[in-house]
């Protein structure tokens, strides 16, 4: 039996960044990795069943879903799953990554990001910069996308909302939903929502933004956008460090040492976004 199952909605290459940050503040603990794709997200079921494939009903002491609140929706729906096929009982622990708490029997606790409510404030920032016209570009597959697109939307501000309506990840197309926004609805600064898809496209979503001479302000939701090398004159982060010693990475393996050592208190830590210096 391995002591972590590590799941991620992304693939093996894209959150292996990630992956590497956690399993290294982990220690000599071992890990079954458990990857998405690129494109998961509903009405994908694929990673719920690759957990209960992979990781159930006891191959591992505690299930980590690190790839945001879909991550966690399909690890606790892996669960509840082989529980009613089977009959029996499943005891592991979850830990969760996410915009909410999930609430279930096995969830032991996790991280909290405060993000949507922060929207605001990232708006306030590209206006600062120069921005006339602030619009968001969110994902409705995402599982907090129809709360940010409703309450954006509510202020009377522009967004972009791409995938919904029974459409999977693969199916948008990110460059006509920025040259709607930018061409039709007139936008010059851009909010990036903190979607795992978008985040898994970040290279390719930076440079199309790069080199749109329109757009003259541009907030990424984490700190990894800096893979995709922002143009520093336009572009800033106000959301939440995932990488290096100081990211949630590392502190969701702290949890999981925790979870490993038998600690009974359930922990739910919540991480609020700000505007990141040294950045990119």
């Amino acid at each position: 039996m391995a002591d972590i199952g590590f799941v991620h909605t992304a693939d093996s290459v894209t959150a292996q960044p990630l992956f590497y940050d956690f399993s290294f503040a982990l220690g000599a603990h071992t890990i079954i990795p458990v990857w998405g794709d690129s494109q998961y997200g509903p009405p994908d079921t694929s990673l719920r069943d690759q957990v209960i494939d992979q990781l159930l009903p006891d191959k591992v002491k505690v299930i980590v879903a690190a790839g945001g609140l879909t991550c966690g929706q399909a690890v606790v729906q892996a669960v509840d799953k082989f529980e009613h096929d089977n009959k029996v009982r499943i005891d592991i622990p979850i830990l969760f990554l996410g915009d909410k708490n999930i609430p279930h029997k096995n969830v032991w606790g996790g991280i909290i990001l405060r993000m949507q409510a922060h929207h605001p404030h990232r708006k306030q920032a590209l206006e600062d910069m120069g921005a006339n016209r602030v619009g968001l570009l969110v994902n409705l597959n995402a599982a907090v996308g129809r709360d940010e697109d409703k309450d954006w939307e509510h202020q009377g501000w522009p967004d972009e909302p791409v995938g919904g309506a029974g459409t999977d990840n693969g199916s948008i197309n990110l460059a006509g939903a920025l040259d709607d926004l930018v061409n039709v609805q007139g936008v010059d600064g851009i909010v990036v929502a903190s979607d795992p898809y978008f985040t898994s496209l970040r290279e390719e979503l930076v440079d199309s933004l790069n080199k749109r001479d329109r757009v003259t302000a541009v907030c990424y939701p984490f700190d990894i956008y800096r893979d995709g090398l922002p143009d520093r004159a336009k572009s800033i982060c106000y959301g939440i460090r995932l990488s290096g010693p100081t990211g949630v990475y590392h502190d969701l393996a702290g949890l999981a040492i925790k979870v490993l050592a038998g600690d009974a208190n359930k922990t739910v830590i919540t991480v609020d976004s700000q505007r990141l210096s040294n950045w990119p």
